[in-house]
């Protein structure tokens, strides 16, 4: 066997090149411009030192910057070493072309070059490689001097050329840097066409975002409000498409911007908004038109309860539950008739009934008995098709009340106010945001005032809480709330607005227009119920009449079928002990 020869080549100064060959303990030095070192002993007594005197034309003169190895051959050189090394005349002369500039994904041509200076001893081994580099190199004929190269990656590369003459392979490395072909561009942007909206109206915007991919493929974005009077409030700010609800008339700029993280670009959308369509008067609650009693075709009427609720679905009214277990009764305005639902396996009352996902959502009940009821743990969900209760997700521990304002707004269901010992001095003005997709829970800012047994309503973009008290047994009936707390979900901000002109609780309250309704009620003062109407408006910041119910009522059960405002049961005077069966409605145009 041959002793081990190793040459290896590097470039110095991008102009020369010097090949070390190590053979035993001394070292030959020759750099490629054809400069000779003299030798260097590398440790020990060689033992024929003069074997290894070879002169550094042996290795190529000037082109003796290749890196070379050998494996096998026969000593002839009659060293006492371990061997002598074969004649180095037989190394190939290895170059590759000068450093690159490529483009990622495009196929590059590369050349080398192999001289064989002596007679060749075996049929000659090529192969491309790669050395280092960030990503994928595929070589279209890795075996041939002639090839081309792919890069998959921007970045960094360093590829081998190993050509063998037998047992000797020499090698020459090759830098490639892969860069993007194109230029980088800002994003572009379509913020949408100009909209007019009402201000009662959630609106639906969607930018259009293109982007050429560079530097890495990454696009940022948000929405932001340029000018405008009041709150624009989103709701995703960052997803191209999303809502947005405003909280003033006028002339808004909307603009949506995007960035790739080097380069951004935005456009704007101009929206007007307007009064809600219904704020003439020919579109709100006649004040003129009075109250009638509905008798049905068939002679069928609801169950007479008090401490219930009532909800419109699907162009039909629902009535459930109040004091005791009672039945859900549905009005059918096409058929003028009432039916029996069944009843549910619980006593539910002190609640205000929402529909969310085809479902009608009991949240925040109390269950028996006066004064201190008991606050039922769990969301009830009544099922309109089947006709099935079923026990939804629990509430939290640290928030459960009765007898609170409950509403839907944008697919979140919100709860205020309300009283955790029934009528026993539990009052609160907890404000909670509740996710039905999630099951989670969210403390939003308390309301200015505490207040239970009451309804609350969204008019526009505005939550609205009028009417209720502070029940404290045993004064039961004293401590009505006059102040009207409203929400603004534009803004997140809680604001004033004129007290309620007549004090009431256990009120029927719908929303029609830009006002809220509040219909009924009892007073602190006197036996019986009141049937008293009055209306605010959440744009001009009053309240007016409307005409008065044919009867008494409090705790019953409203809600709008078309344009007409239905009241169902309750009861005639001021707690229990008189309830009816009565139904009676009001054309509002």
């Amino acid at each position: 066997m041959y002793p081990l020869i190793k040459i290896v080549r590097k470039k110095i100064a991008n102009t020369a090149t010097l090949a070390i060959v190590v053979f035993g303990s001394l070292v030959l030095v020759a750099c490629g411009n054809g400069q000779e070192e003299g030798p260097m002993t590398t440790g020990g007594d060689t033992g024929g030192a003069s074997d290894a005197g070879t002169d550094s034309s042996d290795v190529g003169g000037s082109d003796a910057g290749t890196t070379a190895g050998t494996t096998g051959g026969s000593d002839t050189s009659g060293s006492t070493d371990s061997g002598t090394p074969p004649d180095l005349s037989q190394l190939p002369i290895v170059r590759v072309p000068s450093d690159m500039l490529t483009v990622v994904g495009e196929e590059v041509p590369i050349v080398g070059s192999a001289i064989f200076p002596g007679i060749p001893l075996d049929i000659p081994v090529i192969d491309w490689s790669v050395v280092s580099g960030p990503g994928t190199v595929s070589f279209s004929k890795s075996a041939s001097l002639a090839t081309s190269a792919t890069f998959d990656e921007v970045g960094d590369y360093v590829l081998e050329l190993n050509v063998s003459n037998g047992p000797y392979t020499s090698t020459d490395q090759l830098a490639v840097v892969v860069i993007n072909d194109q230029q980088n561009t800002p994003p572009t942007v379509d913020a949408g066409p100009d909209e007019i909206v009402n201000i009662d109206t959630v609106l639906n915007i969607a930018a259009i975002v293109d982007d050429d991919g560079l530097p890495d493929n990454t696009l940022y974005g948000a929405w932001s409000k340029v000018s405008g009077p009041g709150m624009a409030t989103f709701g995703e700010v960052i997803e191209p498409s999303t809502t947005v609800t405003f909280s003033d008339l006028g002339d808004y700029a909307l603009r949506y911007t995007a960035s790739d993280g080097d380069l951004s670009a935005g456009d704007d959308l101009n929206v007007t908004v307007n009064e809600p369509a219904n704020t003439g008067n020919n579109n709100q609650a006649s004040a003129d038109n009075e109250w009638e009693f509905v008798v049905t075709d068939n002679g069928t009427e609801p169950q007479a309860r008090h401490e219930a609720g009532g909800v419109a679905y699907d162009g039909k009214f629902y009535l459930l539950g109040g004091r005791g277990n009672r039945q859900v009764n549905r009005y059918n305005p096409v058929t003028n008739s009432w039916e029996n639902l069944g009843t549910p396996a619980m006593e539910l009352n002190h609640f205000q009934p929402v529909v969310y996902d085809d479902k009608i959502w009991v949240i925040g009940a109390l269950d028996c008995c006066y004064p201190s009821e008991n606050v039922v743990s769990h969301i009830q969900l009544f099922d309109p098709e089947t006709h099935e209760w079923t026990q939804g997700p629990e509430i939290p521990l640290n928030r459960r009340r009765g007898s609170s304002g409950t509403v839907v707004y944008q697919n979140r269901i919100y709860l205020i106010g309300g009283n955790i010992n029934g009528h026993d001095g539990g009052m609160v003005n907890w404000f909670d945001e509740y996710n039905p997709e999630t099951d989670t829970w969210k403390t939003l800012t308390p309301a200015p005032t505490k207040r239970d047994h009451y309804s609350a309503v969204i008019v526009g973009n505005k939550l609205v809480l009028a009417g209720g008290r502070m029940t404290d047994y045993p004064q039961t009936f004293k401590n009505l709330v006059p102040e009207v707390d409203i929400y603004n979900f534009s803004t997140g901000k809680w604001e004033n607005a004129p007290d309620i002109p007549t004090k009431r609780a256990g009120a029927l309250v719908v929303p029609y227009g830009n006002e809220a309704i509040v219909i009924g009620g009892e007073i602190d003062t006197g036996s019986f119920a009141l049937t008293v109407v009055e209306a605010y408006n959440v744009q001009t910041k009053t309240w007016r009449v409307l005409q008065p119910l044919n009867i008494t009522r409090h705790s019953g059960g409203a809600a709008i079928l078309g344009d007409e405002l239905h009241v169902v049961s309750g009861n005639t005077k001021i707690g229990g002990g008189s309830e009816t069966p009565t139904h009676e409605k009001l054309k509002l145009k």
